[in-house]
């Protein structure tokens, strides 16, 4: 792995207790890994030789694997998903036990066209639908699977397109498709989150351990995770859907149809 600066790299620090600027990170490309890349389900370690001739620094985590989107139905051709602006929309899905915790993206396609028909622009809004949802505690069936599930409000996603298309009366708008992103990972950030609960509150220790799986104890502070992606993509945006629009005191002046 080599050094860079995070800024040049687009991964600006937030201001805070570290220096901002340099923010070394130190990365590898993935054409330079065994294999062309990460392995899903696979165990890597980190190994940190240390230049003043200490202990080396390690640290293992395992790739999440086995990401499927079950809902919408990714056996309907083309998937299909209904959201209104007084209910909410599920997505669902399956994981293995290193697939904790979930974001779920959406980026949601769409065209203005004129009276006459002809078209004035496409465009994209990405949106960040659910976040750090964890799946169920217990596998839902054999080998070793388990489910996450999180509702997507209807009210949240007409404030997302009232935020980022203006109303007209002229123009009309239609939806092109939904890209659905999940992102999960984490099994060693759920060692940290109960580490910090353990310990906050007025029966906590006045000075928290802080959780770490770098080793050997007291060589270093981090937490060295992994994560997966898996994307459903060309979900159509349902009939039920336009309708809703239509009816509603404020999306009905984005003129979806």
């Amino acid at each position: 792995m080599y050094r860079v600066d995070g800024a040049l790299e687009g991964f600006v620090r937030d201001s805070g207790l570290f220096a901002t600027t340099p923010n070394y990170l130190y990365k590898i490309r993935q054409a330079e890994l065994p294999g062309g890349g990460l392995e899903e389900k696979a165990t890597y370690r980190l190994i940190i030789e240390k230049a003043d001739g200490t202990p080396m620094v390690t640290a293992e985590t395992a790739i999440p694997g086995d990401f499927r989107i079950t809902i919408p139905n990714p056996s309907a051709i083309p998937p299909k998903i209904t959201i209104g602006g007084y209910s909410s929309s599920t997505v669902q899905w399956n994981t293995d036990i290193n697939g904790l915790y979930f974001n779920v993206y959406w980026r949601v396609r769409w065209r203005e066209v004129d009276g006459s028909g002809s078209l004035i622009k496409r465009d994209t809004i990405d949106w960040l639908a659910a976040s750090n949802v964890k799946r169920a505690s217990s596998p839902s069936g054999a080998g070793g699977i388990y489910a996450g599930i999180t509702s997507v409000s209807g009210r949240a996603f007409y404030q997302l397109l009232l935020e980022n298309i203006p109303a007209s009366s002229s123009k009309y708008r239609y939806f092109d498709g939904l890209d659905i992103t999940l992102e999960g990972g984490g099994r060693e950030i759920e060692d940290y989150l109960v580490t910090a609960q353990a310990n906050s509150g007025l029966t906590g220790a006045e000075v928290f351990p802080s959780f770490t799986n770098i080793e050997p104890e007291g060589a270093g502070y981090g937490i060295f995770t992994g994560k997966s992606r898996f994307e459903m993509s060309n979900v159509r945006i349902t009939a039920e859907t336009i309708d809703s629009m239509k009816v509603h005191p404020q999306a009905k002046s984005l003129n979806f149809q």
